[in-house]
């Protein structure tokens, strides 16, 4: 599929990921989640500080945190974390606390949520400016030919970034050592990251919380089992930048236009 093979390229022009494993990254992503959450998004959230445009809740000390840069700007515009469940530190997973949520009825609540092969997926955002574009529903539709005629920037035919942070999340659980994860999603996202192959199977209805979601059970190994070769190959790409010591500044590129 074209769409594939021009993803990694593209993303290696205009794009990159860290793990925010610092105070100075990490304030970077509490400064981005006040942005979208609390600025753009208005959400009914107490976990934020407004004097420092910070958002942060009690589960980030125990969190795995990564985010995405544009290369252009230097500028983070997107970030997901990843919660290992350890019952030495909390009791319960940020969705079973905020959220009044009914597992199905074929799951057991405990071994999915009470395990130390599980965590959390959460805070996944992007700035404004980059979220879903016009011609995305094309794309989801199917239709070839109908992107083609649409007039879409050849060199971004879809907004794969949320493809981006779902695959950094999956190098989150590989790195934590976790057999599968959970995740509040809307609707759209997860039709949009199920056409990229992140395997994953709903586990619970919808309900209202910072918008529709419901939770899904994330399945980390069988999601880069069934990776196509281009998506493979974005996330070998991602995979290395989280797992890369060098300084922020390396990785920085030329600022090019996108």
């Amino acid at each position: 599929m074209l769409h594939d093979l021009e993803l990694a390229e593209h993303y290696q022009k205009y794009f990159y990921t860290v793990s925010a494993n610092t105070p100075e990254l990490r304030k970077i992503a509490y400064q981005l989640r006040y942005k979208v959450y609390i600025e753009d998004c208005h959400f009914n959230i107490d976990s934020y500080d407004a004097s420092e445009k910070t958002e942060r809740d009690e589960f980030d000390d125990y969190a795995l945190h990564a985010l995405l840069f544009h290369k252009p700007t230097n500028q983070a515009i997107g970030n997901i974390r990843l919660i290992p469940y350890n019952s030495d530190w909390f009791d319960l997973l940020p969705l079973e606390k905020h959220v009044k949520l009914h597992i199905n009825s074929d799951m057991d609540r405990r071994d999915i949520l009470r395990s130390s092969n599980t965590g959390e997926i959460s805070r996944m955002c992007l700035l404004k400016t980059f979220r879903q574009r016009r011609f995305d529903q094309i794309f989801l539709s199917g239709s070839a030919n109908a992107v083609a005629d649409s007039g879409c920037d050849r060199r971004f035919p879809v907004n794969y970034l949320a493809m981006c942070l779902s695959l950094m999340s999956i190098n989150l659980l590989f790195e934590a050592d976790l057999k599968y994860s959970v995740a509040m999603m809307e609707n759209p996202l997860s039709t949009l990251i199920r056409h990229y192959g992140i395997q994953f199977r709903q586990v619970g209805p919808f309900t209202e919380y910072c918008g529709r979601l419901a939770p899904f059970l994330i399945y980390p190994q069988a999601t880069y089992d069934n990776l196509l070769p281009g998506i493979r190959k974005l996330y070998k790409i991602i995979r290395a930048e989280l797992n890369c010591d060098a300084p922020l500044e390396n990785k920085k590129a030329d600022r090019v236009g996108c």
